[in-house]
């Protein structure tokens, strides 16, 4: 196929989605702020895991601080 018969059909599929409503609006249409709850997640489930070859009292540590992070995380998207 030469370059210009697959500029064609470039422009032509370009055009039939442009042509479409629902292909041109943004979803969602709210992006929720940046949150720091996600890496307090990583670092909870982390210390837990660590807890299993080191101590019980890491492994409780780690929970309380997933279960914190979910719970956290959670409230702030509702909001």
């Amino acid at each position: 196929m030469s370059k210009n018969n697959q500029n064609r059909e470039l422009k032509a599929s370009a055009v039939a989605v442009a042509a479409e409503p629902e292909w041109c609006e943004a979803r969602p249409s709210v992006i929720p702020e940046p949150t720091f709850w996600p890496m307090i997640l990583a670092l909870g489930s982390t210390v837990g895991l660590w807890g299993i070859l080191t101590s019980w009292i890491f492994v409780v540590a780690g929970l309380l601080l997933s279960l914190l992070s979910v719970y956290r995380w959670i409230m702030e998207l509702r909001q």
